[in-house]
């Protein structure tokens, strides 16, 4: 997506539909420790092929937002290596991020977020292994409930969800206008909960 489309899209806004998946420590354990896995912290540089990654799951703007975050501690930036190739990336986003936009309809927690591999890695159920990762990295820093969401027309990242172990709570609209500052969200009643 262009600079001139992400700022068309700001302005004008969109509306998505969500499945939204939680993870509770009491229910699923505290997910399990990969040594592939690699916590980019903001006090040294961000690895040049770990930024690639993170360049190529969205537009510029939200890269650049994405590195701002992680600079001011909001966000944690991890990477689950192949080889020595960063194949999928993940994030930990604080609930501040959040609050406004979803705060009436989920419980206060981290949310976990977005993930991408790599083409060249999909089909490897990496991705799921870098969930069970950072849900055990975030229950870590005491949070006892961690949620994931992901477009309801994406069942692949759905399916990964639901084979690391999280619970299905159901599909959120959600719908943004002019540069977010007016955002409506609701849940709905029509949406499979799981793909499994």
């Amino acid at each position: 997506m262009s600079y001139r489309n992400a700022l068309v899209r700001l302005m004008l806004g969109d509306r998505s539909d969500r499945a939204f998946y939680r993870w509770r420590l009491t229910e699923q354990g505290v997910g399990s420790f990969d040594a592939a896995v690699t916590e980019h912290t903001a006090d040294s540089a961000l690895d040049e092929r770990v930024d690639q990654q993170l360049r190529r799951q969205g537009s510029w703007l939200q890269h650049q937002w994405t590195l701002r975050l992680w600079n001011a501690g909001k966000l944690r930036i991890f990477s689950l290596a192949v080889d020595g190739f960063p194949a999928c990336t993940g994030i930990i986003r604080d609930w501040s991020l959040h609050r406004r936009e979803l705060g009436s309809l989920l419980d206060p927690a981290p949310i976990l977020g977005p993930y991408w591999t790599d083409p060249d890695y999909r089909g490897r159920r990496l991705y799921g292994r870098l969930l069970r990762h950072t849900v055990r990295a975030a229950a870590a820093n005491g949070h006892e409930m961690m949620w994931i969401w992901a477009s309801t027309g994406n069942i692949a990242s759905r399916k990964g969800i639901e084979r690391a172990g999280f619970e299905a709570t159901g599909c959120v609209r959600v719908q943004r206008r002019f540069f977010r500052l007016y955002n409506r969200c609701w849940w709905l009643s029509d949406c499979p909960a799981t793909v499994l």
